[in-house]
């Protein structure tokens, strides 16, 4: 299992070559979030380029029922290359192994709205996915703890729902497959979370530079 970290604002506008035409035309937007955007795609395109020893440009996806996106299989005819990303803001994730589902997510404290009210909205928020015991933990802990606290749940949350390849409303289902997950140290003011079936014999984590 591998998992590089990578700050896309310092690669902003170098890899938008390697973007297909239908991805140069999704980025549409304001100007910063198209950027982040087309630099996070640019960069997957050059892992994966890197792993399979092919060029970037020639990778073709295919994209799950809930926009999960995958290799376009018989691409390589190589073992099956599964892949995750998640950025917030300008930090991104991707986390890569062979043959398995892999699920990761990342979110930034500066990304969470402030004020009372956006406190209650997370903690109902908390109380409608985790429940009811998770959102009470959450109330007693101190404001800056909760942020901390209600971001490492969440990106467990959603590594877990990517792995799995459901939407957000699926994930509550009874009893769903137990799967592994680890929280990441992607430093302060961040939380991430790295989730798939089986824990891996290796996990290496590298920072792109």
């Amino acid at each position: 299992m591998h998992v590089w970290r990578v700050d896309l604002a310092s690669l902003a506008g170098r890899l938008d070559e390697r973007l297909s035409r239908p991805e140069r035309e999704r980025a549409a937007g304001s100007v910063h979030e198209r950027s982040l955007w087309s630099t996070s795609r640019g960069m997957l395109r050059t892992l994966l380029g890197r792993y399979l020893q092919l060029d970037p440009r020639s990778l073709t996806f295919a994209t799950g029922t809930h926009g999960k996106p995958a290799l376009a299989s018989g691409r390589t005819g190589r073992p099956a290359l599964r892949f995750s990303l998640s950025h917030s803001g300008s930090l991104a994730l991707y986390a890569f192994a062979a043959g398995e589902e892999v699920g990761v997510d990342v979110q930034t404290t500066d990304r969470l709205r402030n004020g009372p009210r956006a406190a209650e909205r997370r903690l109902g928020l908390a109380r409608r996915v985790f429940g009811e015991d998770a959102a009470r933990e959450l109330r007693t802990l101190r404001a800056d703890e909760r942020e901390r606290e209600f971001l490492r749940r969440w990106t467990r949350y959603e590594a877990e729902l990517k792995c799995r390849g459901t939407g957000v409303h699926e994930g509550r289902e009874s009893d769903p497959p137990a799967l592994w997950a680890v929280d990441l140290d992607v430093g302060a003011g961040a939380a991430a979370t790295l989730a798939c079936a089986e824990p891996p014999h290796h996990l290496h984590q590298w920072e792109w530079s």
